[in-house]
């Protein structure tokens, strides 16, 4: 049975997705939690949280004690923050191209504890927001990216 400290940092939860009676996690001894589930209640954890489990073992004769609570091991990562608004870059756009630019997120925490993998890039046709790049089939770390479908005298609107 394996059991995560909630954020609190004194009370346990039972996992549900290690459940010790399914012949799978027994013969793998290892269980999968998925860091939305952390999360999320009963767990609540924040990012940074250092994720803590104790194990018991169960025999014939019954279950053990639980084992000292985990001090090293997975960290609570959480998606990028917000990218600041894109900016319009005049010296590369022309009547035929808009081109934008924003400011990548470094920082560990804007970052989410992680390496940011791509930035999407769109904008907004009518009341439709459309890709222009970095969308999942098409990952993109390019902090610029250009419209060259437009119309002279139009306003447009670009999100990332």
């Amino acid at each position: 049975m394996v059991q995560i400290r909630k954020v609190d940092g004194e009370t346990y939860q039972e996992s549900a997705e290690c459940d010790a009676s399914t012949t799978a996690i027994i013969n793998a001894r290892t269980c999968t939690v998925l860091i939305k589930t952390l999360r999320a209640g009963p767990y609540e954890l924040q990012f940074n949280n250092l994720i803590v489990a104790r194990v018991k073992a169960k025999n014939a004769f019954g279950w053990g004690l639980y084992s000292q609570p985990s001090t090293a091991g997975a960290l609570i990562r959480t998606e990028p923050t917000q990218v600041a608004l894109p900016t319009y870059v005049p010296l590369s756009s022309t009547l035929s191209k808009v081109v934008t630019a924003w400011i990548a997120l470094t920082s560990f925490t804007h970052s989410g504890g992680d390496t940011v993998d791509s930035y999407h890039l769109e904008w907004l046709d009518g009341a439709t927001w459309k890709s222009i790049q970095g969308q999942t089939a098409s990952l993109s770390t390019i902090l610029t990216g250009q419209l060259t479908t437009v119309t002279a005298g139009s306003t447009y609107k670009f999100r990332v």
